[in-house]
């Protein structure tokens, strides 16, 4: 989630058969209906491989990519609900707070525009149709603008050398 950026229900929404491994991408079915494709980086498809082989019941008929892995219902798909268990234990594993899923959304984004991509590009990544729902999850930490303010600065002072004697 926090590498592809995808909503919960657009997770719990995955079949094998959106997952093009030869080809590196996933086919994510968003809100309204609406169909996105994402490129998969490699630490996601070696964990798919390895969820595929090792832990997803072979037994399983459900084509859904996400299933119940113990219990009286394994090899089903997995709900919101035992989505949101998941993370639960995992947040009291981790002892992290705040950790669900759309806040890795949010840390995707971030991480998205902290890196230089452009907000339109991050606009169709996150499958939002207004420009201001993407400008949502932007939220730029003080050391972030000094950053890029100093390395703006960097660049202009050195095509304006007259800017030298003025300081």
């Amino acid at each position: 989630m926090v590498l592809v950026g995808l909503r919960r229900q657009e997770i719990l929404s995955i079949s094998i058969g959106d997952i093009d491994f030869q080809n590196r991408i996933i086919r994510i079915k968003g809100k309204g209906g609406k169909e996105r494709v994402m490129p998969l980086p490699s630490t996601v498809m070696a964990a798919l491989r390895k969820y595929l082989e090792y832990e997803r019941p072979r037994s399983a008929q459900s084509a859904a990519m996400f299933l119940v892995l113990q219990g009286r219902r394994r090899g089903a798909p997995i709900t919101a609900a035992g989505l949101r268990s998941f993370f639960r234990k995992k947040r009291r594993a981790l002892q992290i707070a705040n950790a669900h899923p759309h806040r890795l959304r949010h840390t995707f984004a971030y991480n998205m525009v902290k890196e230089g991509v452009a907000i339109v590009v991050l606009q169709k990544m996150l499958g939002h149709s207004r420009y201001a729902t993407t400008l949502r999850y932007i939220y730029l930490r003080a050391d972030d603008i000094a950053e890029q303010y100093l390395k703006a600065m960097s660049v202009i002072e050195a095509r304006h050398p007259v800017l030298d004697v003025l300081s």
